[in-house]
C-alpha cells in the first residue's frame, strides 16, 4: 500500500495540539498561582524573540517560582512554539521539620570549603540534616559538619570562644589535605594554601577564595560567587571549575515598573532579553 503523500497544511495540523496543550498549560498555571503573567521577550542585538512565563506558587509549606522560556520559530509564515521546561524552578522552598528542601543560590545551609560554591544553583534536601546538597552529600548539625562528593570531603566543627564562635575544617581531595580555621574570613593551608571569604545571609551570599594551589602553574588561583536579591533587583555570578571546566555563569534581572531586563553569561555567551508583560 502506497504511503498517503503530505497535503498542504497536513503537518501545521499535527502541530495544533501543542498549541492547545500549551496554552491550556498556560492557563491552568495562571489560575491555581498568584502569577505574574506571560511576557514577550526580544532581544536588542537579534531579531531572537520569545515568550516567558512567570508563576509564583504558594500552598501550605511549598513555595516554587517558576520561570518558563518559550522560544518563537517561524516556518513558512507561522510562528511554532517549543516550551523550555529543562529549567522549569527559578526557586523553591519546603521547609517542614525535620525536612528541608531548596533550589536556590542562597544556600545559607552549606558548610564553608574550598570545592563547593554556595552561590550556585543546587537542590538541597536533607531529613534531620542529612541529605543531598547539589551532587554531593551533606550532614550538619549545630556543632559539627560533613560535606563531601565522589571529588572532595569537608568536615568542620564548631569551636565556641565566648560569645563568638569560629569553624575549624580538615579536607581531603584527590590531590591532598587542606586544614583552616575561621569565621566569614578563613584561612587554609595544604594542597591549597591562602584566604577565604564567606558572607551567608537570607538574601546576599559572598564567596570568594584566592590561594595557591601544589598543582596550578598560576602564581594564584581566584574563585568567587555572589548572589544577591532586592525586590527589583538580582544577580547571580558565579566564577569557578565546574564539571571540570572553569566557567563562569551570571545571570541578571532588573524589574523596571512591569519590564524585565534579564541578562545572561554562559561561558563566552551572552545574551540580553527585554521581557514586556502581554497576559
Amino acid at each position: 500500500m502506497k504511503k498517503a503523500k503530505d497535503y498542504p497544511g497536513k503537518k501545521f495540523r499535527k502541530r495544533i495540539p501543542i498549541f492547545v496543550m500549551t496554552f491550556a498549560f498556560l492557563i491552568l498555571l495562571n489560575q491555581i498561582s498568584n502569577g505574574e503573567t506571560l511576557y514577550f521577550g526580544v532581544s536588542p542585538f537579534d531579531t531572537t524573540m520569545k515568550l516567558n512565563a512567570k508563576y509564583d506558587f504558594s500552598f501550605w509549606k511549598f513555595k516554587a517560582k517558576f520561570d518558563v522560556d518559550i522560544p518563537l520559530t517561524e516556518n513558512a509564515g507561522f510562528v511554532f512554539i517549543k516550551p523550555d521546561i529543562s529549567d522549569l524552578f527559578e526557586s523553591f522552598e519546603f521547609i517542614e521539620a525535620p525536612y528541608k528542601v531548596t533550589y536556590t543560590a542562597f544556600n545559607t545551609s552549606i558548610p564553608f570549603s574550598t570545592f563547593f560554591n554556595p552561590a550556585q544553583k543546587v537542590w538541597y534536601a536533607t531529613w534531620v540534616g542529612t541529605g543531598y546538597a547539589g551532587s554531593g552529600l551533606i550532614h550538619k548539625t549545630e556543632n559539627f559538619s560533613i560535606l563531601g562528593s565522589g571529588m572532595a570531603v569537608n568536615a568542620s566543627i564548631r569551636i565556641p570562644i565566648g560569645s563568638a564562635n569560629l569553624y575549624a575544617f580538615v579536607e581531603r581531595t584527590q590531590n591532598g589535605f587542606n586544614f583552616g580555621i575561621g569565621n566569614t574570613v578563613y584561612v587554609f593551608t595544604g594542597e591549597k594554601t591562602g584566604l577565604g571569604f564567606f558572607l551567608s545571609e537570607k538574601n546576599v551570599v559572598l564567596y570568594a577564595l584566592i590561594y595557591h594551589s601544589s598543582d596550578s602553574a598560576n602564581s594564584f588561583d581566584l574563585v568567587n560567587g555572589m548572589a544577591l536579591k532586592t525586590d527589583n533587583f538580582e544577580i547571580n555570578i558565579v566564577n569557578d571549575n565546574i564539571d571540570g571546566n572553569d566557567t563562569i555563569i551570571g545571570r541578571v534581572i532588573w524589574k523596571v515598573g512591569g519590564v524585565y531586563v534579564v541578562g545572561r553569561l554562559q561561558g563566552k555567551e551572552v545574551r540580553l532579553d527585554v521581557e514586556f508583560p502581554i497576559w
